[in-house]
């Protein structure tokens, strides 16, 4: 009878959204097991289990590892009623049940993996589903990786094997999801991103789209698998790691901006704030640096990129002719150490690669 209480005021759970809810669970501990298997420490993930008056959770992380510096792999599954701006900025994107008011019911798994080494990049997935009262659940997700340091063998491995499991499921679905990823500032090298996805294709079931979801979200550690092991053993100096944590400083801004599930929770009213951002890196660095040059864009052009600030963190050493300034007399800096030239030809290397138009690796 408990049971049917809980329940019962959300005609929300259908069938698919709670079974949906317990794969996640589920689906978070072989997640942890193979990442902690993977970094082959020792180190385990410690486990929070929390609920409230929203809904409940589990929040595991591992710290300290061999190859994962920090991880955190999430369940969230929270049920409520729409507020205003949120049903607005449902209903245009075509979500008709997206009324105030409107009761849901959301589920997700979220995972990121900051590596240990400026060599292996992080990683950062997801899957979800949303139901609103009435109206058929949809999925959304993704799946991406972040580098410090630029090995494009490792991009085209990671593209090819995340088309390979796209492919599976239909063709096309690849170059459709990657478009999505690629949009405004591209999270690193990209990979894949699906939002209100209800069905693969227009003749296609809506188990096929839970299918699809499911199977990106049990092959997250196996997509990132051979990166790991081709760099966990490459050693890095002092200054490529301040240089990860500068990076990561990127990574914790882009997050706060752009990420929909840190969005979501932090607007969806009194939440777990330590839940919502334990994605954030273990160690980051935030540095007040000069602006050095934008990526020029001539009137008329079409490109698929934003224009980026490129910022100067070539570090000590030599900096560039600041145009600006009159005569275009260098701005040279007056601290003694140097920066090796093969590691501001890496940084470079990734600032080019990260303000240019996103790339087709696969």
């Amino acid at each position: 009878m408990q049971r049917t209480l809980c329940i019962a005021p959300l005609l929300v759970a259908s069938a698919a959204a709670l079974s949906f809810s317990s794969y996640i669970l589920g689906l978070q501990q072989q997640l942890c097991n193979a990442a902690a298997e993977l970094d082959g420490s020792g180190q385990v993930f410690c486990q929070d289990s929390w609920r409230n008056e929203r809904g409940h959770g589990v929040t595991r992380v591992l710290e300290g590892g061999d190859v994962i510096a920090k991880g955190a792999i999430s369940t969230t599954i929270l049920e409520g009623q729409l507020d205003d701006e949120r049903a607005k900025a449902m209903s245009q994107r075509g979500r008709k049940g997206a009324v105030s008011g409107a009761r849901y019911r959301a589920a997700a798994l979220s995972l990121v993996l900051h590596s240990a080494r400026p060599a292996v990049p992080t990683l950062r997935s997801d899957i979800r589903l949303f139901a609103l009262e009435g109206e058929q659940p949809y999925y959304g997700g993704g799946v991406d990786l972040t580098p410090f340091l630029v090995n494009e063998d490792d991009f085209r491995d990671f593209h090819a094997s995340v088309k390979a499991l796209c492919n599976r499921h239909g063709e096309g679905l690849y170059e459709g999801f990657k478009k999505e990823c690629d949009e405004g500032e591209h999270r690193g090298v990209g990979g894949i991103f699906f939002d209100d996805l209800e069905a693969l294709t227009p003749e296609a079931s809506p188990e096929a789209a839970e299918a699809f979801v499911r199977d990106l979200g049990e092959n997250f550690i196996e997509l990132w698998r051979p990166v790991v092991q081709r760099r966990r053993h490459e050693e890095a100096t002092e200054t490529q790691r301040e240089w990860q944590e500068m990076r990561r400083g990127r990574y914790l801004e882009f997050n706060l901006l752009y990420d929909r599930g840190v969005r979501f929770g932090l607007s969806s009213g009194p939440s777990r704030i330590e839940a919502i951002m334990v994605s954030g890196p273990r160690n980051e660095a935030q540095r007040r640096l000069r602006p050095r040059r934008a990526n020029a864009v001539a009137p008329g052009d079409q490109v698929s990129a934003p224009p980026v600030i490129r910022w100067n963190y070539m570090g000590p050493g030599k900096a560039e002719p600041d145009e600006e300034e009159a005569g275009g007399s260098a701005i040279r800096s007056r601290v003694a150490a140097e920066l090796p030239e093969e590691e501001r030809r890496q940084r470079e290397d990734l600032l080019d690669l990260l303000s240019s138009p996103p790339r087709a690796w696969a």
